[in-house]
């Protein structure tokens, strides 16, 4: 068992695996700026701020997986709404929430981080990660959830998850043996005493996933762990696609590990042959 400091991730270098996910992120990017001539760092905000009056506070299009009626108590609410800051020619939206910002259209929306320094827990709230819990919230009876973590601490995902596992909604969780099952500072064992299958890896080498996917409608992926430390601490990204042909990719890949339980070189590789979604060439690489 390995014992950290609270509140931190694993100091061990981040494996090839986290560039291929994020390099997902700037694939979406940089193709949206190719089909449209605008510059991709100014698309998402990255570049000089946009001189506009923000708009009045808005609630901007959510993941949101079909729903049927709910047979438990409602899940923890989740107030933080997205703010709209531009709407740009090319039908880009950039918007802002209180420690976050990105930017979506269409099938994506894309999420960063935006840590301040503070090492006070106190202010490590309302961070990016109320949006994932919020289309958690969305799931309903026998909807599914599959998460891949190689960290996993955030109470309010922790929370929402169970929850969500309360509610009827099927969840199952593939993690790193030693930073997610074996951690202290991790909050897995508490999906584990409620019921909630998980696959751990194993072995010595990283399973360094992470993703979700949401009943089989969306994918959230990227350079975000789901943790304190990646939330707040850390710049981080996570890219929401809801498109089939992206989940069905995840879905493989997910399955793999926790059907098969084999993890890393040991699965079996797959050609991953480039597809586009609205247009928007994708490429796909794990």
């Amino acid at each position: 068992m390995t014992k950290r400091s609270p509140n931190t991730d694993s100091s061990a270098p981040r494996s090839i695996i986290a560039t291929l996910l994020t390099a997902i992120i700037l694939i979406v990017a940089v193709a949206v700026g190719s089909l449209t001539g605008v510059d991709v760092l100014d698309m998402l905000g990255l570049s000089t701020p946009v001189a506009t009056t923000p708009a009045p506070t808005a609630t901007l299009a959510a993941t949101r997986a079909p729903t049927t009626a709910a047979t438990a108590a409602p899940p923890i609410a989740v107030s933080p709404v997205l703010t709209q800051v531009a709407s740009l020619p090319n039908g880009v939206v950039q918007f802002t929430l209180p420690q976050g910002f990105g930017a979506q259209k269409s099938f994506w929306q894309v999420f960063f981080t935006a840590p301040t320094g503070s090492r006070d827990a106190k202010t490590y709230v309302n961070g990016i990660e109320t949006q994932l819990a919020i289309a958690i919230n969305q799931l309903r009876r026998n909807d599914t959830l599959d998460i891949a973590a190689f960290e996993f601490n955030l109470p309010l995902l922790t929370q929402v998850v169970l929850d969500a596992h309360k509610r009827g909604v099927k969840i199952r969780m593939v993690t790193d043996t030693q930073h997610g099952l074996d951690d202290d500072d991790a909050t897995v064992q508490q999906l584990v005493q409620a019921g909630i299958p998980v696959v751990g890896d194993i072995r010595t080498a990283f399973m360094h996933n992470k993703f979700m996917i949401l009943n089989r409608t969306s994918v959230w992926t990227g350079s975000w762990n789901f943790t304190i430390n990646d939330t707040y601490r850390n710049n981080n990204n996570t890219v929401v696609l809801r498109s089939q042909r992206v989940v069905e990719r995840y879905q493989a890949e997910f399955d793999q590990m926790f059907d098969q339980k084999v993890f890393g070189p040991r699965k079996s590789a797959s050609v991953a042959s480039p597809f586009s979604q609205d247009g928007v060439p994708i490429e796909i690489y794990f």
